[in-house]
């Protein structure tokens, strides 16, 4: 369980509606549900993250559009994109910027309506669940291993994070119209260049202050779970609990343990010796009374 420096808020928390009212089963117990969207948000609106190169960073945060990197030619409409609520799992997928390619140089935080954002999720098809209609979908979500901070974890695979088995983040994948709300300001209201948290953050995780990471990358509001609708809820699986763990394999017999009948070798090699040293034993017996009489014949003979 993740701990954040104290949430500053300009007004109270809303207080969740009627249609709210059993969308986080969990809260105020010390044990994470399997699937829950982490975000910054508040009643209107939810931060999600994207990595971009320079230069669609750059026009987009500047026209406070994607219709600018558009017109430039080097942002597409049409191509599937993914949007993740999750900045350690930004991190993670971009390198923190650095250790990755230069096509996720900069992460942009955008900051999304909260009802279109969910009313858009009311859409989606959930990867592991159909994948042939994931190919038709405009909203593909999966729910993936969550990641956190580690800074042991300093390999080019891991990029300073671990990942979780007991709980998973949502990744939003969009494709035709999904991908066109990103142009509307209704649906995005903010776009910001939040590269320089990214990278403060990665520096203090690298010199193993993981404290000092959290404050970097969250620096006024941290992520905390939202209180997602019922019906939306039943439709992204958010209820579904994890899976079993497998079990553990059985351990290896102790020296000096009895071993198993079905796996009896020894004993059964030590039969076929015992017979093969009994009949050795009786030929030789053999042998030698033809020798003895063969002998005694001979001597009467003469």
């Amino acid at each position: 369980f993740l701990s954040y420096p104290p949430r500053r808020m300009s007004a109270p928390c809303p207080q969740p509606s009627a249609t709210h009212a059993t969308a986080f089963p969990l809260m105020g117990t010390l044990e994470r549900p399997f699937r829950e969207i982490r975000a910054i948000h508040d009643a209107d609106s939810v931060r999600v993250y994207q990595a971009y190169s320079d230069k669609i960073a750059e026009l987009a945060v500047s026209a406070n559009s994607f219709r600018a990197p558009l017109a430039a030619g080097c942002w597409s409409a049409t191509r599937m994109t993914w949007i993740k609520p999750s900045a350690v799992w930004m991190a993670y997928r971009c390198g923190w910027t650095t250790m990755k390619d230069r096509g996720q140089a900069r992460v942009l935080a955008l900051d999304l309506s909260r009802s279109r954002f969910e009313e858009l999720l009311r859409g989606a098809k959930l990867a592991h669940d159909d994948g042939e209609g994931c190919k038709a979908s405009q909203v593909v979500v999966q729910w993936d291993p969550e990641r956190e901070m580690d800074p042991a974890a300093n390999g080019a695979r891991d990029v300073l994070t671990r990942g979780t088995t007991n709980v998973r983040s949502i990744q939003i994948g969009l494709r035709g119209d999904a991908v066109q709300a990103l142009l509307d300001p209704a649906f995005v209201l903010r776009i910001s260049d939040v590269t320089s948290s990214f990278r403060q953050a990665s520096a203090l995780l690298a010199a193993g202050d993981e404290s000092g990471a959290r404050a970097a990358l969250w620096p006024e509001t941290p992520e905390a779970p939202m209180v997602v609708p019922v019906d939306l809820r039943a439709v992204l699986k958010m209820d579904e609990e994890a899976p079993a763990p497998s079990p553990a394999p059985a351990a290896a017999p102790r020296t000096g343990a009895t071993t198993p009948p079905e796996t009896v070798i020894p004993d059964a090699a030590k039969a076929a010796q015992r017979d093969a040293i009994a009949a050795t034993a009786h030929r030789l017996v053999t042998q030698s009374i033809a020798k003895a009489l063969a002998a005694a014949a001979s001597g009467a003979v003469a």
